[in-house]
């Protein structure tokens, strides 16, 4: 059985969670003109106390230096650390890989980007399947990697992904799985995204710093292989010893621990994975059975503290407003949120959404549009109610309808929604409108007993496929 990624719905983007198909940045971004974008990968793995990130505090500090390489000097770990633990939450992740993108928001039209506020963005995969990759080979890249004073190794940046690229391409177009770098010198460097070790005579062996990132895990199996007693030397090597050794393995966020089966066409000395490998895998194996233990508390972070930022997060107080032209692409982004939601697939609002959404803010209908900010940011929308005015026969005149009811997952159970449905009906009552409705999903929606109970809770009756409230 092979690795299976799935991509996860949702996206940490801009502040806020956003169906994937709706997290775009401008044309004009310019990380994505300059490359001035730090990156981290993560992974969650389940572990006998629950889902845990692998390396969370390590990747945070890696992505601050990174950062300040960059010049970026307004940057916050928390807020990174917030967009994470919040991705895992929505995303209900158990065992998973994470990317974190943090950039300099700001446009291209100057190379300078020191004054730019700065973003994150965070995506994530669900993963099925076996604990470690199936063995791999590797091709001889004939791109050296820049010697150390040309580029900055302890900093994962994204533009420098520009080399590790077309490398990688190059061997995959040959027959390999990856590609294996050297050092301008013609000693082994790492592999493109990941580092290498290998075992000669029973000695463990890796590149030597700085010439290679120094990747998180390569640091975790150095702490599993002194747990085994196991002596872990740097050494410079050449690719002519490099193939004589007695076992490979690379190790990386994605690729974890995975053993290497020929590099260059050549069958390694011993099957993959080999003995000493696979003493390594054992031992990160064990790790993951004690999350409590001393080694467990230095790696594994819960993600059940997801939850708990979640919450603090939510109990933030919220306050409610009438909307402001200014709320109109966060309205048009909660709208397309609460449709997908109910549909169960990626919407996207009409071109003339935008426009009706002015004419109701301003007044130029019989609609209202009410949102939800927290209190210390009024500009970020986290719940949002829509009405509009109606006429039936059998009421005789005016009822008012509500249109749309949305609350940010992370702030649903806060009261938010009952508090936009409270300002809601003050605004009936202040228009002499008495009786207000709202239509249920379909019973095929996940969510309909739920939102049922919520309408029921306040105030509102069953008339079949609606409910009323009768306003006094």
């Amino acid at each position: 059985m092979t690795k299976q990624l799935e991509a996860c719905p949702w996206v940490f983007i801009n502040g806020e969670l956003v169906p994937a198909d709706q997290a775009v940045v401008l044309a004009n971004n310019h990380a994505l003109h300059y490359g001035t974008a730090a990156l981290e990968s993560l992974r969650v793995y389940r572990t006998r106390q629950g889902p845990c990130l692998l390396g969370f505090e390590q990747h945070l500090e890696r992505l601050r230096v990174s950062l300040l390489s960059l010049g970026v000097s307004q940057y916050q770990t928390s807020k990174t650390r917030e967009a994470v633990l919040r991705t895992i939450t929505q995303n209900q992740l158990e065992e998973g890989y994470l990317r974190v993108l943090v950039y300099p928001a700001g446009s291209c039209a100057r190379l300078d980007h020191s004054a730019y506020p700065v973003d994150v963005i965070v995506l994530a995969w669900k993963i099925e399947g076996p604990k470690f990759f199936s063995p791999l080979t590797l091709g001889v890249s004939n791109i050296r990697r820049p010697p150390a004073g040309s580029w900055f190794p302890r900093a994962k940046l994204s533009g420098f992904y520009a080399v590790d690229a077309p490398v990688h391409v190059s061997c995959r177009a040959e027959g390999f799985d990856d590609a294996l770098m050297l050092q301008a010198d013609g000693t082994v460097c790492e592999v493109t995204g990941a580092n290498i070790f290998w075992v000669k005579d029973k000695r463990l062996h890796t590149p030597t710093i700085p010439h290679s990132i120094l990747g998180i895990t390569r640091q975790l199996v150095w702490d599993l292989a002194e747990a085994l007693e196991l002596h872990v030397e740097q050494v410079s090597i050449p690719l002519e010893d490099l193939i004589a050794a007695d076992e490979v393995f690379i190790t990386g966020t994605f690729h974890g621990i995975r053993p290497v089966s020929a590099i260059s066409r050549l069958r390694l000395p011993l099957a993959a994975p080999g003995p000493i490998t696979l003493a390594i895998q054992a031992r990160f194996e064990k790790l993951l059975e004690m999350p409590d233990s001393q080694e467990g508390r230095i790696w594994l972070t819960p993600t059940t503290s997801a939850s708990n930022a979640s919450r603090s997060y939510s109990d933030q107080l919220t306050q409610i407003r009438p909307a402001r032209p200014n709320d109109t692409s966060g309205i048009l982004r909660a709208i397309s949120a609460l449709v997908s939601e109910l549909r169960g697939a990626p919407f996207e609002t009409p071109p003339t959404a935008e426009s009706l959404c002015h004419k109701i803010i301003a007044g130029d209908t019989t609609g209202a549009i009410f949102v939800g900010t927290p209190e210390r940011d009024d500009e970020r929308i986290v719940g949002l109610l829509g009405l509009s005015v109606q006429e039936a026969l059998h009421l005789g005149g005016r009822y008012a309808l509500i249109q749309e009811l949305w609350v940010q997952p992370d702030y649903r159970s806060s009261g938010l929604g009952a508090s936009l449905i409270d300002a809601c009906v003050s605004h009936c009552r202040d228009r002499d409108l008495r009786n207000l409705e709202v239509g249920l999903p379909q019973s095929r929606f996940s969510n309909f007993s739920r939102t049922q109970s919520f309408y029921e809770s306040c105030g509102f009756i069953g008339l079949g496929p609606r409910m009323r409230r009768e306003i006094q």
